[in-house]
């Protein structure tokens, strides 16, 4: 299978041009129907009707969505200390939302994504009132290979006067290939934090108080 391609933070014609399709969370747009095409009266058994055209505003997104588990992080400083007073950096994928465009001669889909995570200092954040962090855009579809999923990071700087801050990727670009569009359920897309083993444990045991 031909692997997706990803782009990042680079602006292109492309992604302008995708604005054209553009809708929230890239969920909404109705599945293509196809037209039955009728021959003529003088047409030949053998032949074959013409196919039908595809509208590329008119495919289908693939569904895209947020892992529960990887929305969030809780990040304490170093040691054993799991407390309140302990915790370094508090972070949530907060927002998503895109646009698509199916290109019929490539049989490809480019998916623009513009993801939003909002940052809060803890009380045992650092000094330096700065923080890094990733998300990541991951295709099951496409796995075992790498390319099924692209780790994107992240940079904060707090401002003096305030300890939280929000950030918007707003260029994320990602090419599909799409073998046959009345399959575009299984490109299902997802999205979410990057987390260690034990950020992601944390997740998993507070899922009650959230």
């Amino acid at each position: 299978m031909t692997k997706p391609t990803f782009l990042n933070r680079s602006p292109s014609p492309l992604a302008r041009r995708l604005a054209r399709a553009g809708l929230a969370g890239l969920m909404g747009l109705a599945l293509l129907s196809a037209t039955a095409c009728s021959s003529s009266s003088d047409s030949k058994p053998d032949d074959k009707p013409p196919a039908a055209k595809i509208d590329p505003e008119k495919v289908a997104c693939p569904h895209v969505s947020v892992l529960a588990d990887a929305a969030r992080l809780t990040r304490f400083r170093p040691g054993p200390g799991r407390d309140i007073t302990d915790v370094a950096l508090h972070a949530e994928l907060v927002h998503y939302n895109g646009s698509c465009l199916y290109d019929p001669d490539s049989k490809s889909m480019s998916i623009n994504l513009q993801v939003g995570i909002n940052a809060e200092r803890g009380p045992a954040a650092p000094a330096n009132r700065t923080a890094a962090l990733s998300y990541f855009v991951a295709i099951p579809a496409f796995f075992p290979s790498p390319a099924a999923k692209r780790i994107f990071p992240v940079h904060l700087t707090f401002p003096d006067n305030a300890d939280t801050v929000g950030f918007t990727d707003d260029e994320v670009d990602i090419t599909i290939p799409v073998d046959q569009i009345k399959n575009m359920e299984k490109y299902e897309v997802f999205l979410g934090l990057q987390l260690d083993h034990d950020e992601l444990d944390y997740n998993r045991s507070h899922r009650s108080l959230r």
